[in-house]
């Protein structure tokens, strides 16, 4: 583990013409790079004086440019500078810093002086061999690598591998442009992987389903443009679409009740009672459920399973709400297909909102517990 400080973040807070705005730049190895370049951050002049010490936003003028430079040797340290705006674009990439192969060159020279120049950033790494080579050209050297990762924001390396050494009885003294050799040639071809197995999670940005890979490609050498085979499966029977309304985590407010009365015929006192009874905050989404049972039961299914509402409750559970017509519905199919989907169901005849007394309501709940596995074609209930 390196206990030094690797990277800082330098915060730049402008006053222009239309306000305040906050820029974050890393720097790392002597380099500086941007994390919000052409994504400035606009703010008010109160945050900008608490961002910056000393600064005085009645003093201030257009043009003027406020900088501070803060450690980051760990996550409180890191959450602080960046606050509430950036965490999870700088948390991937702090992951791409720090998932990067670290190298590290052992130099000595005809004097006997003796220097380690490390670097996590591959990048970064002639850059700051340069610096050292001048004091110690021509020298010997030792090449090697270990793969880094970080745990709590403190970074881990693993066992150094020596890629190359002419530190041996018998070979010469290298040169400067001798050592950059050494180091172009190993460093792409012991760095990059051909394959990688991963488990991920999808995510939401804007309107597209999205797998964050970055980590991966870095480690395959993968840039933009490049082609790729992928595999995909899900990692457990928890991922089946056709019951995403029990495990979704994502829910929308219910602004008003009587956004739940689609039809003619709803009683909005029963919709306001059943809400507040089970303490409902929003809807989620149903994904693809109850495809599979149309596809094998056929309408039949719909007379019992009618009418579906998909609710979070304020524990966090999620309940499957069905109102069927009481003379099409069959209890036994209701029963029965809880127990194939490690569900319980409870009926609640008077609590109906949709064309009372005629329906009925089904609350769907999944068991604390389940024992249940994905249902065969064969199955039938």
């Amino acid at each position: 583990m390196m206990n030094e400080t690797i990277l800082h973040a330098k915060k730049i807070v402008s006053k222009t013409d239309s306000g305040w705005i906050y820029e974050i730049d890393l720097l790392f190895d002597g380099s500086e790079f941007s994390l919000t370049e052409g994504l400035p951050i606009h703010i008010d002049g109160r945050d900008a004086a608490s961002l910056i010490p000393g600064l005085d936003e009645d003093a201030a003028e257009i043009g003027d440019r406020f900088t501070d430079v803060v450690d980051i040797e760990n996550r409180m340290q890191f959450e602080h500078v960046f606050g509430d705006v950036l965490t999870q674009d700088a948390e991937e990439l702090l992951n791409d810093v720090y998932s990067a192969r670290a190298w590290k060159l052992f130099m000595l020279d005809m004097s006997g002086r003796r220097t380690e120049c490390v670097s996590l950033l591959t990048d970064c790494f002639t850059d700051a061999v340069v610096k050292e080579l001048p004091g110690h050209a021509p020298c010997w050297i030792s090449l090697s690598y270990a793969d880094s990762g970080f745990e709590d924001w403190d970074v881990q390396l693993n066992d150094w591998n020596e890629v190359y050494s002419n530190m041996h009885d018998g070979f010469a003294p290298l040169n400067a442009s001798q050592v950059m050799s050494v180091i172009e040639e190993f460093a792409p071809s012991s760095r990059f992987l051909d394959r990688t197995e991963f488990r991920s999670q999808v995510t939401k940005q804007g309107n597209s389903l999205v797998l964050k890979i970055t980590d991966q490609c870095r480690r395959l050498g993968i840039g933009v443009g490049d082609e790729v085979d992928v595999v995909m499966s899900r990692s457990s029977p928890e991922d089946n679409t056709r019951l995403r309304a029990f495990s979704a985590k994502r829910w929308t407010p219910i602004e008003d009740p009587d956004d739940l009365c689609h039809r003619d015929g709803c009683d909005l006192d029963k919709v306001r009672g059943f809400l507040d009874e089970f303490d409902i905050i929003g809807t989620v989404s149903p994904g693809n459920f109850m495809m599979e049972e149309m596809r094998t039961y056929g309408p039949h299914v719909m007379m019992t399973m009618d009418h579906l509402n998909f609710f979070k409750m304020r524990s966090g559970e999620n309940m499957v709400v069905a109102q069927p017509y009481i003379k099409n519905m069959d209890m036994n199919f209701a029963e029965a297909w809880a127990r194939r989907n490690g569900c319980v169901v409870d009926e609640y005849r008077e609590k109906s909102w949709h064309h009372p007394p005629e329906t009925t309501l089904l609350v769907f709940k999944r068991m604390e517990n389940p024992t249940w596995q994905l249902p065969s074609d064969s199955t039938k209930v």
